[in-house]
């Protein structure tokens, strides 16, 4: 299902002010209703390998699986939309080749990325995300933070050892407890959420 001349996808990465070079991977397709960011981690230049795997492997497994497969039929076992198994188990994909990567070679042990993805389809938005990569929605002039980060500190605010506020201030920030290549098997979290006329998502 086209989404032409209905969706406005645009994208852009920043080195920031830590880093010397850009880990960041991203892709959009606003015809298939697509977005895909990658943050990349490891050595050298191993970072910016993850990211690029992630992106393009996500990119072209659900590119390819959109062309042939009926979104309309829910999944019987999950109960997620096709549109989610879909994206959920091209990152998985991603996850294994990322892994393998890594092990096999030497300039690349130890990448890994997180990953954040979003498709849109029969106006909701089926989000899958790995790590601490985030997907906002700004609705009626408010900021929303959609998902939570797979992070030493997020876990921490679950279980009342931070609060939100402290967090923000935080300085042990980038731990993630999950991401792609790390583990041969990924647990990939999926939401589904309904999408209004005027939503933005940053």
């Amino acid at each position: 299902m086209s989404l032409k001349g209905k969706l406005l996808c645009v994208g852009q990465t920043d080195t920031g002010r830590v880093r010397e070079h850009n880990e960041d991977m991203i892709a959009v397709d606003s015809d298939l209703g697509l977005v895909v960011l990658a943050d990349g981690m490891g050595g050298y230049n191993a970072g910016e390998v993850a990211s690029g795997i992630a992106v393009k492997t996500v990119f072209n497994l659900v590119r390819e699986a959109l062309e042939r497969q009926d979104l309309t039929v829910p999944d019987p076992t999950t109960g997620l939309c096709r549109a989610s198994i879909i994206l959920r188990d091209a990152i998985q994909r991603a996850n294994k080749i990322i892994y393998q990567t890594a092990r096999t070679q030497p300039k690349c042990e130890g990448m890994g990325t997180t990953v954040v993805a979003g498709l849109f389809f029969d106006n909701r938005i089926s989000v899958a995300h790995v790590g601490d990569s985030r997907l906002y929605r700004m609705r009626a002039g408010a900021i929303e933070q959609v998902t939570l980060d797979h992070s030493l500190l997020q876990e921490l605010v679950d279980r009342g050892f931070y609060s939100p506020e402290e967090a923000a201030r935080a300085s042990n920030k980038n731990y993630v407890t999950r991401a792609l290549g790390v583990e041969a098997q990924v647990d990939v979290e999926m939401q589904e959420q309904p999408v209004q006329k005027g939503d933005t998502y940053p």
